[in-house]
């Protein structure tokens, strides 16, 4: 094969692969030690394909490693998530074929698993440095593919040398045609990379799918649903779903655990500091919750599920006598902001195992919960909130002087840059309001009024003034929108205000008897603070049906909350290990792989999880058991040129086995010995029927190899005399 081609596409592939890695490096989460991986493979790649070609040994390693990858593929999901599970089955791919001799075909594979990663990265918000991660990715594509194509010609045409060396009498030419032609072909490969790369930014700059550096742009990029530490209201962006599920919500103390979907406002953290179109968390001196103070007081559940200190928190209880819920919540992923709950969350207890994790009030006195630490990813805690039962009467006479309030509180929680015409429309609408509360509720029934509309797909948004844009002319906007111009027009008015981040509404499974949020319920809502009353959630953002995901869409939803519970399920019964469940657990589960596949009954008491856990595990047991299988009949597959034994050899082979196992019970190794050396051999130890042994091997001859037949009978005479076969002296 041509020494030139060979290197190149040795070369350019070796980038493709490593540009892979390299663009999974640039997104925050991924390790940039995962570029190990690849280059690691580009050194060992000769030996392995030595050892792929001549070395059986080798091949079956490779199978076994497959066969066991595909039965743990179940849990590499489960362990890593949908996404990264995908990320991980691509990059095993991509190493095997690497490690691997490889025709065409292999290299076609390795390219399109590496464009897999590179898009995996691309959807994950990466960091600048992906720019020349793809300037990289495109230009070694390019020169792989061509090489490849120039390797595969010559392989199929049979030429052993490099046509551009060849000259008259064999040696080089370097002022001819052939040297001319070489140049050519690497200035054609260098033109068309660049002409190909100047495409594709010119293609990311006019539709641009991320954000990166000069790649992205401010106005129209994508941003999906989700919670984060600020809110920047800056700039249009097309607002994409997110099914996925982020928490598993339970009430224990409910009948049949249903509880009203619009009461369920899941609390995550508060931002109470507006500034150039942007919300951050700042805290404030007190927590204004009437009559609370730092005493702890419970009541006769909660005290039940006392944990030590670290693993539960509490504060007093509001004495309005407010009625409390229980909320058992498994969370698939920590958020960063703080641990959802209903309003008002008064106690805090982790379930399980709570080795190396902390809970705690946090310091801004807004009633969220951090996880000091952790040794996981997944939570698992029970939560008791006060529902605030509102009391109209008490809200009208709040006076309107807020003279109890720390003024630097105050003036935090009024601070706003609306234009006076905005502020002018704010005292229209509530003009004809007698009370501070009149005047939210008609703030709330303004925006969620027909002249505005809930849209994810925002206009274009000027620089500044987003709010006063929103209120005043465009009237399209999301909840954040709609939660920012009701908090800002509020504080117009001089009531103080904030925004709570968190999630709204949940899905009712009966099966499970629980409630599944998701992360497109994202959600920011109002509070504004009356005195003596407290805060009041208040809502303008209309609520949005959506309709339930159909064809591929919907097949992933349901993989995406199989493995919530899956999650849950391992979390609550392995993790959180308690000797007598797991019991119970095993007694039940062959009744339970049964009825999972419509072979018996239903198990009468159902866990949380119900039937979804027992079609997972039948799921993960047939898996394996398949696998198993299938590797099985992998390894014993026939080599090209291996041919069955007729039932004739097959004699022949086991009285070959009983003669090397009778000569080597008397001394002889008959390893490595033809027909004469084995003679030889028993002559020399004295053996006097060495001429049956000759016989025996001309036999054996004949039948495996000279397709002679043999009887059943006459190998079991064979046998016999093999069997009176005993060393000797002539």
């Amino acid at each position: 094969m041509p020494e030139r081609v060979s290197m190149s596409l040795r070369v350019s592939s070796s980038l493709v692969l490593l540009s892979g890695y390299l663009a999974l490096a640039s997104v925050r989460g991924y390790p940039a030690l995962l570029v190990a991986l690849p280059l690691a493979a580009i050194a060992l790649t000769p030996y392995c394909e030595q050892w792929d070609a001549g070395n059986k040994k080798y091949r079956t390693l490779t199978t076994a490693l497959t066969i066991i990858y595909a039965c743990f593929l179940p849990f590499s999901f489960y362990l890593l998530g949908g996404l990264n599970g995908v990320v991980a089955l691509v990059m095993f791919i991509q190493l095997h074929t690497q490690l691997h001799v490889k025709g065409e075909k292999g290299y076609h594979y390795l390219y399109l698993m590496t464009f897999f990663l590179v898009l995996a990265a691309c959807v994950q918000s990466p960091e600048p440095a992906i720019a020349l991660v793809l300037l990289l990715y495109l230009v070694s594509l390019i020169w792989g593919m061509s090489s490849l194509r120039v390797w595969t010609e010559r392989a199929a045409a049979g030429q052993e040398v490099e046509p551009t060396l060849i000259a008259a009498g064999g040696q080089r030419d370097e002022e001819g045609p052939a040297q001319s032609a070489r140049w050519g072909y690497t200035l054609s490969l260098a033109a068309s990379s660049v002409v190909i790369f100047a495409l594709a930014a010119l293609f990311f700059l006019s539709t641009p799918r991320i954000e990166a550096g000069f790649l992205g742009r401010d106005n129209n990029v994508v941003a999906f649903t989700g919670l984060s530490e600020t809110v920047s209201l800056n700039g249009g962006a097309y607002v994409s779903e997110d099914p996925t599920p982020v928490m598993q919500v339970e009430f224990p103390r409910i009948e049949n655990g249903m509880f009203p979907e619009s009461q369920m406002y899941w609390r995550v953290s508060t931002l109470t500091f507006y500034e150039d179109s942007e919300w951050e968390r700042r805290g404030i001196q007190e927590h204004y919750v009437p009559g609370v103070d730092p005493l702890h007081a419970e009541t006769p559940d909660m005290a039940r599920h006392r944990n030590p200190i670290e693993s539960e928190i509490a504060r007093e209880r509001s004495p309005l006598d407010y009625p409390i819920v229980e909320q058992r919540i498994f969370l698939s992923q920590l958020p960063p902001e703080g641990l959802p709950a209903l309003d008002l969350p008064i106690k805090f207890v982790l379930e399980g195992n709570t080795s190396g994790k902390q809970i705690l009030w946090e310091g801004r006195r807004d009633m969220t919960v951090r996880l000091q630490k952790t040794s996981s990813n997944s939570i698992d805690y029970t939560v008791w909130s006060e529902m605030v039962q509102l009391d109209e009467q008490l809200l009208r006479a709040a006076p309107s002087d807020y003279a109890g309030m720390d003024p630097r509180d105050y003036a935090m929680l009024t601070s706003h840059d609306l234009s006076q015409e905005t502020v002018d429309l704010a005292r229209e609408v509530t003009q004809d309001a007698d009370t501070l509360y009149d005047k939210a509720r008609a703030l709330e029934a303004f925006l969620s009024g027909p002249d505005f509309e809930y849209t994810l797909n925002l206009p274009p948004m000027p620089p500044t003034g987003v709010i006063d844009a929103f209120v005043l002319e465009i009237r399209q906007g999301h909840c954040e929108f709609y939660a920012s111009a009701l908090a800002l027009m509020l504080r117009s008015l001089g009531v103080p205000t904030r925004v709570v981040s968190g999630y709204r509404g949940g899905e009712w499974s009966a099966a499970t008897k629980s409630f599944t949020v998701r992360g497109s319920m994202a959600h920011l809502w109002t509070e504004a603070y009356f005195s003596g009353a407290g805060w009041v959630r208040l809502d303008p953002a209309p609520a949005i049906l959506m309709e339930p995901p159909q064809g591929v869409l919907g097949l992933l939803q349901r993989i995406n909350d199989a493995q919530l519970r899956a999650q849950m399920f391992w979390y609550r019964e392995v993790i959180s290990f308690d000797r007598a469940l797991q019991l119970e657990r095993l007694r039940g589960l062959p009744k339970g792989l049964f009825s999972a596949f419509g072979l018996g009954d239903t198990p009468e008491e159902s866990t949380t999880q119900g039937r979804d856990v027992y079609v997972l595990s039948g799921s993960v047991f047939l898996g394996a058991v398949s696998a198993a299988v299938v590797g099985t009949l992998l390894l014993r597959r026939r080599r090209p040129g291996q041919h069955l034994l007729t039932a004739d050899q097959k004699r022949a082979v086991r009285l070959y086995r009983s003669r090397q196992k009778a000569l080597q019970r008397a001394g002889i190794s008959p390893q490595g010995l033809t027909a004469e050396e084995l003679q030889a051999e028993a002559s020399a130890r004295g053996w006097t029927q060495y001429g049956e042994i000759a016989d025996l091997i001309a036999q054996y001859n004949a039948v495996r190899f000279g397709q002679r037949p043999m009887e059943a009978g006459h190998l079991r005479a064979l046998l016999a005399r093999l069997r009176t076969l005993r060393p000797g002296r002539a």
